[in-house]
């Protein structure tokens, strides 16, 4: 296996002699997330995510921070597959650190190596040298975890979210704070939500508009090669080709109750299988279970629904376009870092999403329609008066307004200003 030149190494980046990288200004939210905690200590920090979300600009604009702030930057990229050694690893740190033992080292998809943990480990512990790693499979960092414990953070880089696809097109005016507990404030609707709909969670495709080859980015720069590439190669998929099939099809039914032993039958394969290929994509960020409203134990034998991880990757993965489950699952990715649970009886009554975890939370119903009366929302109005709650919430179309009934009050939420909420929230649960 040929070694790699010096001038090879240095010619991957600009940073590695001085230089810096021209990346767009637009910086992530996680941007600042990291750099404020990298101020104060030393770690490796890691950052996982989908493929083509930006965690390579992110980390190339850690660089060029850095670097004005004085440190010594140097960055590799992993991506061939000819650099994928533990060797050129090794040769790598060696030569970095060689030039400054107390540099900044960034190492882009880094996971794709054998034993990467081991031998970052190894130099962590003998230079006062700060990582910043990646990879686009968040088992391959989780495979590092054990022999670097105590020395790595791990991040996850999501889907562009609304509130970012608005400041990177340009718009003025600020995202604020979204509260449950004052959900009258409000910003108004806001432009580009159609646009951040179809592609939003993908920087590159802000400026493009060719509905054709946004479908194509998406399926094939991102699903196929995650599907394909990196979830094969990480686990023990003997039928890649399946795997595919299991993700259409969760795709077309983003938003549905999921049954592994329907899917069996669809495509051939056993239900166990089915369950596990299943994990495998929702490891891989590509998916996601959300499970009915019930302690562990019950939860994980029950129904359970699915969605893909975006609005832009059900708009282009699915064969079966419904407005409805487009709308959902972009409510869905809104709400995925409070871990969202669904409500289902034996009564079929239903409830979207239950939020936070104080007598009965929050409870939040997705409507894509521009009008929405009581009788539209049974199952949450039956959910607000069997758990108590004074106050539900319905993300739909239209503006803002309220239906009273029984004495308890369901705001209506524009999803436009739901979406583009710089943050949320839950404030009181259970009122």
């Amino acid at each position: 296996m040929p070694e790699l030149t010096i001038g090879e190494i240095n010619d991957s980046s600009p940073l590695n002699t001085g230089g810096r990288e021209d990346v767009q200004k637009f910086e992530r939210k996680l941007l600042k997330e990291i750099l404020s905690f990298a101020s104060k200590k030393r770690f490796i920090y890691a950052v996982d995510g989908l493929r083509r979300v930006g965690k390579t600009v992110l980390l190339k604009q850690i660089g060029n921070r850095m670097q004005a702030a004085g440190k010594s930057v140097f960055y590799f990229s992993f991506d061939s597959k000819a650099h994928q050694n533990p060797m050129a690893l090794e040769q790598i740190l060696k030569h970095f650190l060689g030039k400054d033992r107390a540099g900044t080292i960034i190492l882009d998809e880094i996971g794709k190596i054998d034993d990467w943990g081991g031998i970052l480990k190894k130099y962590y512990d003998r230079t006062d040298a700060s990582f910043f790693i990646s990879s686009s499979a968040a088992l391959h960092i989780s495979k590092g975890k054990e022999s670097l414990a105590g020395r790595m953070l791990n991040y996850t880089l999501p889907p562009m979210g609304f509130d970012e696809h608005l400041a990177m097109c340009g718009w003025a005016e600020k995202p604020g704070i979204f509260e449950f507990s004052r959900p009258e404030i409000t910003t108004g609707n806001l432009a580009h939500l159609e646009g951040f709909l179809s592609k939003g969670s993908y920087p590159e495709l802000a400026a493009v508009d060719d509905a054709a080859a946004i479908k194509k980015y998406v399926r094939n720069s991102t699903v196929e090669k995650m599907i394909f590439e990196d979830i094969a190669s990480i686990f023990p998929v003997a039928h890649p080709s399946k795997l595919l099939e299991i993700f259409d099809y969760l795709a077309n039914y983003s938003g549905d109750f999921i049954h592994e032993n329907t899917i069996s039958s669809a495509i051939g394969m056993s239900a166990p299988t089915v369950g596990d290929y299943i994990t495998y994509i929702e490891q891989s960020h590509l998916a996601r279970r959300v499970y009915t409203d019930a302690n562990y134990a019950i939860m994980i034998r029950k129904m359970k629904k699915a969605y893909v991880a975006s609005a832009s990757i059900y708009s282009n993965c699915t064969s079966q376009f419904s407005r409805g489950k487009l709308v959902e699952t972009a409510v869905f990715e809104k709400l995925a870092p409070f871990s969202p649970r669904v409500y289902f009886d034996a009564q079929k009554r239903e409830v979207d999403f239950i939020v936070g975890g104080k007598a009965g939370g929050i409870a939040v119903e997705v409507k894509s329609g521009e009008n929405v009366s009581a009788s539209d929302v049974p199952g949450l109005i039956y959910y607000m008066r069997k758990n108590n709650l004074k106050d539900g919430f319905v993300v739909y179309n239209g503006p803002y307004d309220i239906i009273e009934k029984d004495g308890r009050t369901v705001h209506l939420l524009p999803l436009s200003t739901f979406l583009a909420a710089d943050e949320i929230i839950l404030g009181n649960e259970g009122n």
